[in-house]
């Protein structure tokens, strides 16, 4: 296990100077496996080895909502203490909650997240957030058993993120605990947090649901498309769009209904200002116009030698001055590809 930080650290955002974004990078002969999974790089993730994972293999499959597990169980969300929400076969329930006061533990009374600033106000009134939430106990039974802690704590000043790496310990007695998110090709496994949503896991859409706290791992779609910069505290348009757009575009969800047309080692451009991405070759083949619903035009598929997606599908090229003829909504992306679209499914 890694040791877990003491204090918040900061790391530099490098994605504004590495636009070309990289889908998830496989086991085929001519796969760099050393890129990180769908995002930008930063250097220190340059050329680590791939870390052994507990379950499945590296990495998830092209087009994964979410790699959070406790257990052999799936988890999207959190649900804390006293929330009257009907739960999910992903949810967990929080039945106490404890922050470490110095030696002490203090009893956690309400959960929020501003702008993914997970912070906890306990009974005396006092709050915790950030690197004082490390080593919190979320219990998810009512006997005490097995728990969710905060591992460690980073935030980077100029995107503004907050990141944690969270743990299971599935037993209290021994402390044996594993990470909740697949780690990245870094090793470190590190999630956003988001209060108040529900994604479903069959179609991937996002609505409000007040009192949930959504565990978004960078290394699933939901975590990737924060990491590109679609917020889901974005101000622009309707609230959530500009994250549905992204987790839709991460995962080439043409027909908005859940269903991924990716697959590893694909290189991806966007434009979306909202976002703060642009291209970095402008004159690549466009692939399609992405909104919270899935496609609203498409020219060329993204992995070519895949099935065609079944909902159909105006060409963009079709439309009059399009793609730009499309983009009339701030929540919109427009994608083009690294190279025309291959047609040998050994090359990334």
């Amino acid at each position: 296990m890694i040791p877990a930080q003491t204090t918040p650290r900061r790391r530099t955002n490098q994605r504004s100077t590495i636009p070309l974004l990289l889908l998830l990078c496989g086991s085929v002969p001519s796969c760099d496996d050393d890129w990180d999974p769908e995002t930008a790089l930063d250097d220190d993730q340059i050329g680590l080895d791939q870390p052994g994972l507990r379950k499945g293999t590296w990495p998830p499959p092209g087009g994964t909502l979410n790699t959070a597990w406790l257990g052999n169980t799936q988890l999207m969300r959190l649900l804390p203490p006293g929330i009257a929400l009907q739960e999910n076969e992903t949810d967990a329930r929080v039945w106490a909650l404890e922050v470490l006061t110095g030696s002490q533990p203090s009893l956690g009374l309400q959960i929020s997240a501003p702008l993914g600033d997970l912070q906890v106000t306990m009974a005396g009134g006092q709050s915790a957030a950030g690197a004082d939430l490390i080593g919190s106990r979320w219990w998810l039974d009512a006997n005490h058993t097995h728990y969710v802690t905060v591992a460690d704590y980073d935030y980077d000043g100029d995107s503004g993120r907050h990141r944690y790496r969270l743990e299971h310990v599935s037993n209290q007695l021994t402390g044996d605990a594993e990470p909740i998110c697949l780690p990245e090709t870094s090793g470190q496994s590190w999630a956003y947090t988001v209060m108040d949503v529900r994604v479903d896991v069959d179609n991937g859409s996002v609505t409000p649901e007040p009192g949930a706290l959504m565990v978004a791992c960078t290394t699933g779609a939901l975590g990737k498309a924060i990491t590109w910069g679609f917020s889901p505290w974005a101000t622009v348009g309707p609230s959530l769009d500009l994250w549905e757009t992204g987790i839709r575009t991460v995962r080439a969800d043409y027909c908005g209904d859940g269903v991924p047309y990716t697959n590893t080692g694909t290189a991806l451009q966007i434009f979306n200002d909202a976002a703060d991405q642009d291209f970095w070759a402008s004159n690549r083949k466009t692939e399609a116009v992405f909104g919270p619903d899935g496609a609203l035009c498409m020219t060329a598929p993204r992995v070519q030698y895949l099935a065609a997606p079944h909902c159909p599908l105006t060409s963009c090229d079709d439309l009059g001055g399009a793609p730009p003829s499309v983009l009339t909504d701030p929540t919109y992306a427009w994608t083009k590809l690294m190279t025309f679209p291959h047609t040998n499914p050994m090359l990334p």
